[in-house]
């Protein structure tokens, strides 16, 4: 998975509204507003928040559960990848998903299985685990919420937005590579369960992230 394929990519973006739910244009940028709040926007020039997807793109393959729905940027890519068999999205809010059931075509992909409920409690297995549903939290919020989760869903690998973030963040703070902040991470949250990354890898997802390309 690259930058560039992202980039290129054509996502389906549809106008709507249900219930308190509704996507709208506002100065040539998407806007997902739930209870008259803007929850995220999609440039669809820069693509700016499928980029920092890019991770949770790459990472994918076989069973896929994802937690979060959003506009549906990230699950769009997941379907259309041949390694991912299943994709089972875990989405708490009832109206984000009548609406894209209601506005949306690319959400009735055979592959795609909805959930409704809350990811933190919600128990299953799978090959890949991607988290992506944290709104207001804090760092260590956040960080506690993974650990929770992770012990609740059997899978071999997972990825959380926004790691990478985290580990720009303590690899400036430390001095240290990419490679050496993201080895100091998942040894002090006992991540065992994120892949084994090159300093390559991880510059091409902190890149990414940052919209840097």
């Amino acid at each position: 998975m690259t930058s560039s394929f992202i980039q290129n990519f054509q996502f389906e973006i549809n106008l709507g509204q249900y219930k308190a739910v509704e996507v709208k244009l506002v100065d040539k940028v998407y806007a997902l507003v739930i209870d008259n709040v803007r929850w995220l926007i999609f440039n669809p020039l820069t693509k700016i928040e499928a980029h920092q997807c890019l991770s949770h793109c790459d990472l994918a393959t076989g069973t896929v559960i994802a937690t979060g729905l959003g506009l549906g940027l990230r699950e769009q890519i997941l379907v259309s990848k041949p390694e991912v068999t299943s994709l089972t999205i875990v989405e708490k809010s009832k109206d984000l998903i009548d609406f894209h059931l209601q506005h949306s075509n690319w959400i009735k992909h055979p592959k795609i299985n909805i959930v409704n409920t809350d990811a933190g409690n919600y128990k299953a297995e799978c090959d890949v685990l991607l988290l992506d549903h944290y709104e207001q939290q804090n760092y260590t919020a956040i960080l506690n919420n993974v650990v929770n989760i992770s012990n609740k869903i059997d899978c071999k690998t997972m990825w959380f937005w926004p790691f990478e973030d985290y580990i720009i963040k303590n690899s400036i703070d430390k001095n240290i590579t990419l490679s050496e902040s993201y080895v100091d991470l998942k040894t002090r949250y006992n991540f065992k369960l994120f892949p084994d990354l090159t300093e390559s890898q991880l510059l091409t997802y902190c890149s990414s992230f940052q919209n840097v390309r």
